[in-house]
């Protein structure tokens, strides 16, 4: 009892601050708003997930597959984006 606790602020609503020398934000100079050409390149890539089927090759009617490889660390991760493919339409 007595004691206090440390108060960290949170990295987004850090702005233009530091922290031990590292800016805040999510993106540079402490934006949290991801840049526009993040965005796009991130579009270009994404563009490129393609069904496969059990060969490996692109096909229509093949799968896109979503693997957790770890211990438990990766689960809560996954578990929160479980459910997205209901909503992700092919």
């Amino acid at each position: 009892m007595g004691e206090s606790v440390p108060v960290a602020t949170p990295l987004t609503d850090m702005g233009a601050a530091n922290y031990q020398g590292y800016p805040g934000g999510l993106y540079p100079d402490g934006n949290n708003v991801r840049p526009a050409v993040h965005e796009s390149h991130g579009r270009e890539l994404s563009s490129r997930i393609v069904p496969l089927d059990a060969a490996g090759l692109p096909n229509r009617s093949g799968r896109i597959v979503l693997i957790s490889v770890g211990m438990s660390t990766p689960r809560p991760s996954l578990a929160s984006s479980a459910g997205w493919h209901t909503a992700t339409p092919r």
